[in-house]
């Protein structure tokens, strides 16, 4: 038995293709994508940023605060690095570093008491900490 042809051979393979649902359509490839970064902007929104108060560096009136960049650990004893105005200090503890002295050099943190605090008063301390 014959079959009788219905239309060319052309037609009959767009319309017969069993796996044409499951082929991606441009348009909705792009509204996914469209979605998902519209997800991510908002998840960078909720991401609680850092108070002002943490980051802001604590600025003394009439001197400049040195930077910590390491705490270097040697057979001699614990050394701190510091930036201040431009240049570079190797300081032990004890040591005066602009208008501050080296009180102490922790694991993590390095303690400087400012030199020009009232005498009688209580020192003026600012702790520095190395990430």
């Amino acid at each position: 038995m014959a079959f009788p042809v219905v239309g060319t051979s052309h037609t009959a393979e767009a319309t017969t293709n069993p796996f044409s649902s499951q082929l991606i359509k441009p348009k909705a490839k792009a509204s996914k994508q469209a979605t998902k970064s519209a997800q991510q902007k908002s998840r960078k929104k909720t991401a609680n940023p850092k108070s002002v108060s943490a980051t802001k560096a604590t600025q003394l009136p009439g001197s400049p605060v040195p930077k910590l960049l390491d705490i270097l650990r040697t057979s001699e004893g614990r050394f701190a690095v510091f930036v201040l105005e431009g240049r570079t200090h190797l300081a032990p503890e004890g040591a005066r570093v602009g208008q501050f002295r080296v009180e102490l050099i922790g694991r993590r943190q390095v303690r400087l008491q400012l030199l020009s605090s009232e005498p009688g008063g209580k020192p003026k301390m600012l702790v520095l900490k190395s990430r």
